[in-house]
């Protein structure tokens, strides 16, 4: 259909009136037409190429690249077309995930009222050095270029959305934070997902990092509880109403004060507090006794006490079973048939029906089987024996598997990553999951923070000296493929782990380390100082011969050496993982007082840590919602916030320097 000549004419005009507003108040950008002439131009060529226009702020001298894709086919490939034409040799921040525009400034405004709250924009900084600005400008400008002369053909996605799904899941469980976003914005802009679907993983996201507050006041909210959306989402939920309305109180034991809270909650949400205790977590499961206290059910709370076995002691706390026993004590038992109503207790379901255990539910997997999905949405693997009880026999499994069937065991690799934890083993599993992955070249960003897990899962058993060699032979036959400047913080999450990694081999260790470091050091003047710092740490503790510049030519913006006096709380379960990156960032600088914690739940000195902090860094995978909740709703309103995009040293440390330089801006 060929447009008519008014609606061209009205297009022309609004896309005019949005140059006017962006150039306008806010944006001293215009006063250097040379600049920014070229831009408009593709502005007003609405070809769908994606749309760059610089900001520049003369009383700060501030200048920052608005990147927006308006194009749905386009939009999930821009980050990557970021990356490969500025990246980090261009580009000292860069927010690869969509920032949430502020209507209260006139430059963004303009930005939401031309092209609405759809199309994604990231913005990307230099710096203040001029040179550096126009290295930028210039990148973006051959990006525009290259991308306006594509052949005029639909761009669609390469990866199903099951795929897709798959990869979200194993982001959060690998603790990819800004990967987990990434793919969010992928599977929105694929479709295919209803309303409800895709509210359920932003909730999900928002559990695994513990911002309660924001879970809350998500406005989909009451509509997806209303749907009865499956167990692990409702947990979510009820994890966020505990952090903000119970924690406290319950700390103080004022029981009473916890149910009135409960009862008064702002806005008004249809809680599932009628559901099984035991169906859930520690942190959910007190939300459901709460409410059993306030409406007096004393049927939920002797099932309660018959069960007080399924937490573990640090997750309820002692006067809240105390409370219960009370009440217990003070009435009249129950009648068994009542007990089992009212307790709400699900019927068992046939054994013909369900997957017993690890075997059964890969079996499961490969073979498609629908009942997959709901375990997986619901966490009905909870309540199955550990995985490393079962790990010979599963590995048994997975050495008899094709190659299609491997594709869809790697679908669902975040359940076996969360599963194993923090602290346990599957040495046979994870073997096996490794090699597959490395044969099969899934080598995504989410792929690499999987098999970065497994591989700490892995090396966490102390293999022997020939399982040792034959993983380190693999990674560094692989390397050539995923090493790189634009992954440079999962390599040196890798080179870290085998630092603290019992070694039965050093020849093998320095082989692998050799072949993850030198892509690193043949492109040394594009790694940021800290990474560069961590990289020469990790060259002398691996015997690798690789020689590294003093300082990156380039590198004049930003150094924590010059920072002011500042205090940055690191959390993880990891202890290794703190140990390394509090001490990089002592050698780096005298000024940071670098405090941590590998806490399970809220305490005490947890809470001072959090309120004394100007930094928060957050390790996700290897955390307990207990702590990163309690963590967010302990901060100072003036601290910043940050989540690791994985799960080792560099993650952390990469996500400090970015906090760090966010709060000091």
């Amino acid at each position: 259909m060929i447009p008519s000549s008014t609606g061209s004419a009205t297009r022309l005009r609004d896309i005019e009136t949005f140059l006017q507003a962006f150039f306008g108040s806010g944006n001293d950008a215009d006063d250097y037409p040379g600049a920014t002439e070229s831009f408009k131009r593709v502005v007003r060529l609405d070809d769908g190429t994606p749309i760059v226009l610089p900001r520049f702020v003369a009383s700060s001298q501030e200048a920052t690249m608005y990147v927006i894709a308006d194009n749905p086919e386009l939009a999930p490939h821009v980050p990557d077309l970021i990356n490969a034409f500025a990246g980090p040799t261009y580009c000292k921040t860069a927010e690869l995930v969509p920032v949430n525009l502020d209507p209260a400034d006139p430059v963004e405004a303009a930005i939401l009222e031309h092209y609405g709250s759809v199309a994604d924009t990231y913005v990307i900084t230099a710096g203040t050095n001029p040179r550096h600005r126009r290295n930028l400008r210039n990148a973006l400008q051959r990006m525009q270029s290259t991308v306006s002369r594509r052949p005029r053909r639909h761009w669609q996605l390469d990866k199903p959305l099951g795929r897709l799904l798959g990869e979200f899941d194993a982001a959060l469980a690998a603790g990819g934070e800004a990967t987990s976003a990434h793919i969010l914005a992928q599977i929105v802009a694929k479709g295919g997902l209803t309303a409800s679907n895709l509210a359920h993983l932003r909730i999900k996201r928002l559990d695994r990092l513990g911002r309660s507050s924001e879970l809350l006041a998500l406005p989909e909210l009451p509509g997806v509880l209303l749907q009865d959306p499956p167990v692990r989402v409702r947990e979510a939920v009820l994890n966020a109403v505990h952090q903000t309305v119970l924690a406290e109180l319950l700390d103080l034991g004022n029981i009473t004060a916890a149910w009135e809270n409960l009862r008064d909650l702002e806005p008004v949400l249809p809680l599932p507090v009628h559901d099984p205790p035991t169906l859930y977590g520690g942190q959910a499961a007190a939300v459901l006794l709460v409410a059993a206290i306030g409406r007096r059910d004393h049927d939920v709370l002797a099932t309660a006490i018959a069960t007080r076995g399924s937490w573990p002691d640090e997750e309820l706390p002692g006067v809240l079973w105390s409370h219960i026993q009370g009440i217990l004590d003070a009435s009249t038992p129950p009648s068994p048939a009542s007990h089992e109503k009212r307790a709400g207790v699900t019927p068992t379901i046939p054994d013909d029906q369900q997957l017993a255990g690890w075997v059964d539910f890969l079996t499961a997997v490969v073979r498609l089987d629908a009942r997959v999905p709901k375990v997986i949405s619901d966490g009905r693997w909870y309540s199955w024996p550990p995985l490393e009880q079962e790990d010979a026999r599963v590995r048994d499994l997975l050495v008899t598997l094709k190659d299609h069937e491997w594709l869809e065991v790697w679908q669902v690799v975040s359940v076996i990553i969360d599963a194993v934890g923090d602290d346990g083993v599957a040495p046979d599993s994870s073997a096996e999951l490794i090699g597959a992955a490395l044969t099969l070249d899934r080598l995504s960003r989410s792929d690499l923070l999987s098999l970065y897990a497994l591989t700490e899962i892995f090396l966490r058993s102390a293999p022997n000296r020939s399982r040792y060699v034959d993983l380190l032979d693999g990674l560094r036959a692989s390397a050539t493929q995923w090493a790189g400047v634009q992954t440079s913080d999962i390599v040196l999450d890798f080179a870290d782990r085998l630092v603290v990694a019992a070694c039965p081999d050093s020849g093998a260790r320095t082989d692998a380390a050799i072949a993850l470091l030198e892509p690193l050091h043949r492109n040394q003047r594009r790694l940021a100082s800290e990474d560069t710092a961590l990289v020469r740490q990790l060259c002398d503790e691996l015997a690798v011969p690789l020689e590294w510049l003093d300082t990156a030519e380039d590198d004049t913006e930003f150094s924590l050496s010059d920072v002011p006096p500042l205090s940055v709380l690191l959390y993880s379960l990891d202890e290794a993982v703190l140990a390394r990156s509090a001490d990089q960032l002592h050698r780096q600088s005298a000024n940071i007082k670098v405090v941590t914690s590998h806490a399970k739940v809220g305490t005490d000195s947890l809470k001072q840590k959090a309120r004394n902090a100007d930094v928060i860094v957050v390790a996700t995978r290897c955390a307990k919602h207990a702590a990163t909740g309690f963590i967010a709703e302990n901060a100072s309103s003036n601290a910043r916030t940050e989540y690791a995009d994985g799960s080792g040293s560099a993650s952390l440390l990469r996500a400090a320097v970015k906090g760090i330089r966010g709060y000091l801006e």
